[in-house]
């Protein structure tokens, strides 16, 4: 009876035994799973505040470029319409050089944070008058009477009696800059529907010049680098100078580009451009 007793004690805990396993296994099994579970979970949870984080900056990004974009269209837009109002003044039409030099000087006085300066070129391309100083001299003074009949900011205008807005040109003082010219249009003899070329009225913008604007209307604290580009894809203005006048979608820019970014990020990049242009 003892030994029957002993054995059934022994049977027992031999099952009990396999039970715990079971239950260990069990447990084992559960708790892998809920740690699969969690991670995927964490991770899932990772990359959803990581898409939130991008996608963030990639609207702030959005919302800043289109705001600088504003702010310049309205600078240059400023500058234009003041173009417009010199190119009508009667004292430029009639050729009262004093009168004019002054109303020329005191525009440049109201863009001068933007403008390097404004100038009149006569109907063969001759330079009247130009209210930028070089050293303390005016540029009238070093140019006088210097033709510049053959610079597109004359030759254009002149052929389309409209506003021209030119690509980077380095000037003779070794800037480069942006001009832009608008013609000096009078009616013909008696009056009649003919139309007279006079000349041009021009405004000279230093690249170097706009890019600090744009750059000092970025909020503080709000990290970017700044780039601006014509309609054409040549860059006005990047913090590498050596780029300035080059094709935004030329080999030499892409290249540099791609050193810093992966293909897919250039390929947003260039989209993103092509599209604005």
């Amino acid at each position: 009876m003892l030994a029957e007793f002993l054995r059934s004690l022994v049977s027992l805990s031999q099952k009990f035994r396999k039970s715990n396993v079971i239950l260990l296994i069990v447990i084992a099994a559960a708790a892998a799973i809920l740690f699969i579970i969690s991670y995927q979970y964490s991770t899932y949870n990772t990359n959803e505040i990581l898409k939130i984080a991008s996608d963030d900056v990639r609207s702030n990004a959005k919302i800043q470029s289109h705001y600088l974009s504003t702010i310049v269209e309205q600078e240059l837009d400023k500058v234009t319409a003041i173009l417009k109002t010199l190119s009508g003044a009667p004292a430029i039409h009639n050729a009262e050089i004093q009168r004019a030099r002054d109303i020329i000087n005191l525009r440049q006085e109201t863009t001068s944070d933007i403008t390097d300066g404004y100038f009149w070129l006569d109907k063969d391309g001759k330079l009247v008058w130009s209210s930028k100083f070089v050293n303390n001299q005016s540029l009238y003074e070093q140019f006088n009477q210097t033709n510049l009949g053959d610079q597109m900011y004359f030759t254009v205008p002149r052929t389309t009696e409209a506003t021209y807005y030119s690509s980077v040109i380095e000037s003779s003082q070794g800037a480069t800059k942006i001009y832009i010219s608008m013609p000096i249009i009078g009616k013909g003899a008696n009056n009649t529907t003919t139309t007279v070329f006079k000349g041009v009225i021009v405004a000279g913008i230093r690249t170097d010049t706009l890019g600090n604007f744009v750059k000092n209307q970025i909020p503080p604290g709000f990290e970017s680098n700044i780039g601006l580009v014509d309609k054409n894809g040549i860059i006005l203005y990047t913090t590498n100078q050596t780029y300035i006048g080059k094709n935004y979608f030329g080999e030499e820019f892409q290249s540099s580009l791609s050193v810093i970014l992966s293909p897919k990020e250039l390929g947003d990049l260039n989209n993103i451009l092509q599209r604005s242009l």
